[in-house]
């Protein structure tokens, strides 16, 4: 099924997912998002590799939410969002951690 949520968090080679829904630890998704910096809508293929569940026990400070890696990082999808995430980093004076 459909699972919403904002980004949080955004690499070069993937993104914090701010979810009361996260999927399941290894799951491969494909997410349907906008590129960073107003990029173009894109859907990447991802796998989740790490997860925080809403309210769970002892768990570690932050939002609720999954960590994806991208997991296509050749394909136009990944070429557009890598683009927006340059585009991101250098206007945000991180433009050293964009390589």
């Amino acid at each position: 099924g459909v699972v919403w949520g904002s980004t949080y968090n955004v690499s070069r080679a993937g993104l914090y997912i701010r979810t009361l829904t996260p999927a399941p630890y290894g799951a491969e998704i494909l997410l349907t998002l906008h590129a960073p910096a107003d990029g173009p809508s894109v859907e990447l293929l991802a796998r989740v590799v790490w997860r925080k569940e809403f309210r769970a026990p002892g768990g570690v400070p932050g939002p609720t939410g999954m960590r994806v890696q991208l997991l296509d990082l050749e394909g136009r999808n990944a070429l557009d969002y890598a683009a927006g995430y340059d585009r991101l980093a250098t206007s945000t004076g991180q433009a050293e951690m964009a390589a």
